[in-house]
């Protein structure tokens, strides 16, 4: 359930305007693994074949696209000054790829050992009562599967295309809506499987 607060809330969205470019750009850049400021800015460059200096300077500039996106919980800046994606970021950026099925392979595999600690703490503190050890590892094991990301690609399209804006979520809120449907759909399809089978 997704529970509506007055936090970090903006007039201006950080996917409209003449900015959305390089804040749709620090997110993908960052699907393929913790980056330093500078190391985004050499992604971009990449991509978009403008100049690495101009580009670190939008994006690290005080009202730039990494502080932008780190006020809407998009993204963390860890100890060692990377920039990581939150799971509110990660879902996010798998919608702004094309070829998923690409994006996937080359993902580094840092992504997924943060993005897995993090829900395994939701599953232990908040699952485990309802949960027998047994599912929590099949779960575990599901998050690191592809049909976890495309799962989780597909249910952040789905609230978006219902009109919730996901900029004006926390992570908390973000994962706390988002993860339990997750959960949910992958336990009830795994039901109705096995009750199929059950009933050749």
């Amino acid at each position: 359930m997704y529970y509506k607060r007055n936090v970090k809330k903006s007039h201006t969205s950080v996917f409209k305007g003449k900015e959305r470019e390089y804040n749709e750009y620090v997110l993908r850049s960052l699907l393929y693994g913790q980056k330093t400021t500078m190391e985004v800015a050499r992604f971009i460059a990449n991509e978009t074949e403008k100049h690495r200096k101009t580009i670190f300077s939008i994006i690290a500039r005080k009202r730039g696209a990494l502080n932008r996106l780190s006020e809407r919980e998009f993204v963390e800046r860890l100890p060692n000054k990377k920039w990581h994606l939150t799971f509110k970021g990660t879902a996010t950026a798998l919608t702004l790829v094309n070829d998923l099925e690409m994006i996937l392979r080359m993902i580094r595999r840092d992504l997924q050992v943060v993005d897995l600690r993090r829900k395994l703490k939701f599953l232990r503190l908040i699952l485990g009562r309802f949960f027998k050890e047994q599912m929590i590892e099949d779960l575990v094991n599901w998050f690191q599967s592809e049909d976890y990301w495309q799962a989780l690609r597909r249910k952040t399209e789905q609230l978006r295309d219902k009109g919730v804006n996901i900029e004006d979520m926390t992570e908390k809120e973000f994962t706390y809506t988002v993860l339990p449907q997750l959960i949910m759909d992958k336990s009830a399809k795994k039901f109705f499987k096995t009750l199929n089978a059950d009933n050749l």
